[in-house]
Parts: C-alpha cells; structure tokens; sequence
C-alpha cells in the first residue's frame, strides 16, 4: 500500500512540476539562435502589419533582409513557415484571418504566443 502511494504522489509531483514549465517562450531545440531570432522578427514584424503600423514592403524587408543559414529539420521547419507567411501578406492581403493563421504557424514553430 506504501508502495502504490508512493508511487501515485511522484506521478502528482511529476505532473505538477512539468505544469508549471511555459513552453510558449522557450526556443525550440536543434535551432539555432540566429534562425530564433529572425524567425521572431518576422513574427513581431507580422503582428505590426496586421496592426496596420507598417505595409508589405517592410515585412519583406525583414524576411529578406537576412542571410541567415537553415541546417537542421527544425531550421528548415521554421525557414518554410516563414515563407508561407510571406506567400500569405501576397496572396491574402485582403484576409487577415487568413494571414493570422499562418503568422501563428510560425508562432507555433518557435514556441510563441498565438495571435487573435
């Protein structure tokens, strides 16, 4: 019986401890801090367009204005979901529902926070 509580309050504590991790503002493993921080640019620069504070002109000037390199999987995950965002301020400039969801695919790549 000692054994089955025992066991029970570490599986409590586990679960209590992993919990109170936040996910959401952690960079992603196997990505490096460069690819992070262009990738995050690219997100606040998305989030000021969708506020209507700056045009698609300056989100390409963020995307494109950066020789970053993309080596590992996680990398070249985060590379394409930048380029689906720009394919989205192109294609749906008119939808911003439509660009949301894929400023929060990339978002979700890089452990961000949602938009509405």
């Amino acid at each position: 019986m000692k054994k089955i509580f025992m066991g029970l309050m570490t599986v409590l504590l586990v679960i209590g401890l992993v919990g109170c991790g936040n996910s959401k503002s952690k960079k992603p493993e196997n990505v490096s801090d460069e690819v992070y921080n262009h990738g995050v640019a690219v997100v606040e620069v998305m989030d000021k367009y969708l506020d209507d504070k700056v045009d698609w002109e300056e989100v390409g000037i963020v995307i494109f204005g950066s020789e970053v390199v993309y080596v590992t999987a996680e990398e070249r995950a985060i590379e394409n979901g930048i380029n689906v965002v720009w394919e989205a301020v192109i294609r749906f400039y008119d939808n911003k529902e439509k660009t949301i969801e894929f400023r929060n695919m990339l978002g979700d790549l890089l452990n961000l926070e949602a938009r509405e």
